[in-house]
């Protein structure tokens, strides 16, 4: 079944702006209240666990990786399959307490799966308060994963710079500013707990900060 939407991709700097990013929030928070029926259960460690598996039973996997260079000024040079198994468990580590929350995640959300109403304004013209009719597409990576997973990737996003011709194709001075993803979570909370004061809205935003 399709359907004609009257409506645009965004842009990821557009998804940044403060009535955008709002609005993107209840919008997550909406998604991330659903309950589908599908195994709830996260699946994300079980994917790198399979991966590796498969690299380091591979006979032509090198005993080093050598990385490209123009990731050097936030990575190491090289990466041995020992290395990338202690990443693997510091990760599992961590995972282990966002499985806490585990709820039904979009997984993929960049400014593209982000369709912008066309009888809206321009993102950069609307007023503080503007609430913008936005729709999330490209379901095909939604799956239950923890929130903060959800979350993060999105801001991740923040700096991806599809202009750029060359890797890593990022910005890394895009990335969201802890100002930025706050404002982000207290919209969220406002959307998910309509009911707490003010007070509680503020420590639970700054919760999901820490899981991000």
């Amino acid at each position: 079944m399709e359907e004609y939407i009257p409506a645009r991709p965004i842009t990821m700097s557009e998804a940044r702006q403060p009535p955008m990013a709002k609005e993107i929030a209840r919008n997550f928070a909406r998604i991330h209240s659903l309950n589908i029926p599908i195994c709830k259960l996260s699946n994300f460690m079980d994917f790198i666990d399979d991966w590796f598996y498969k690299l380091s039973t591979n006979p032509k996997t090198p005993e080093f990786f050598a990385i490209p260079e123009w990731y050097h000024s936030h990575s190491p040079k090289q990466l041995s399959l020992s290395r990338i198994k202690e990443e693997i468990e510091f990760i599992r580590s961590k995972f282990q307490i966002l499985n806490k929350n585990v709820v039904f995640c979009h997984n993929d959300l960049l400014g593209g799966n982000i369709l912008l109403d066309h009888n809206n304004p321009d993102p950069s013209k609307m007023p503080t308060n503007f609430k913008p009719k936005l729709m999330f597409i490209d379901f095909e990576f939604a799956t239950y994963n923890p929130r903060g997973f959800d979350l993060a990737d999105h801001f991740a996003k923040y700096a991806y710079d599809y202009s750029v011709k060359s890797p890593p194709y990022t910005d890394l001075k895009k990335l969201a500013s802890k100002k930025e993803m706050f404002s982000f979570m207290h919209a969220y909370v406002e959307e998910l707990y309509p009911n707490f004061s003010n007070e509680e809205k503020i420590k639970e935003a700054d919760e999901l900060l820490k899981v991000c």
